[in-house]
């Protein structure tokens, strides 16, 4: 419904996750040494940042085809706009076990490749 709130998150989360990362490689070679908080830290942003990326592009997606139904681009960017979707009931998610829920935040969505666990276990 805010648009403008999810690209400002986009903004913030996606470039500052990159340079997290990449300080996290450099900082062997360059200091000699690793540090427990900043390998902690760069793993919670390699698990953010996939997220925060979909988020992002379904924004754009929203926004391109709320322009191109007619919509106001920046009333819309402001304030949000209407479901562009022929299905705009919500389905009954919230009877649902909570571990149901956690197990589907955990697994659904983004996957991790072995390539993936593998590096960040390293």
């Amino acid at each position: 419904t805010m648009p403008w709130m999810v690209l400002l998150f986009g903004l913030l989360i996606i470039p500052l996750g990159v340079v997290s990362v990449s300080f996290i490689i450099i900082q062997p070679p360059l200091i000699g040494a690793l540090c427990t908080l900043c390998i902690l830290q760069a793993a919670v942003t390699v698990v953010l940042i996939p997220y925060s990326v979909d988020e992002v592009l379904a924004t754009i997606q929203y926004l391109w085809g709320a322009t191109r139904a007619g919509e106001p681009f920046w009333r819309t960017f402001w304030m949000g706009g209407p479901a562009l979707s022929e299905n705009q009931t919500p389905g009954a998610d919230l009877d649902r076990p909570a571990f149901e829920v956690l197990k589907e935040f955990v697994t659904g969505g983004v996957n991790f490749p072995w390539t993936l666990v593998a590096s960040t276990l390293l």
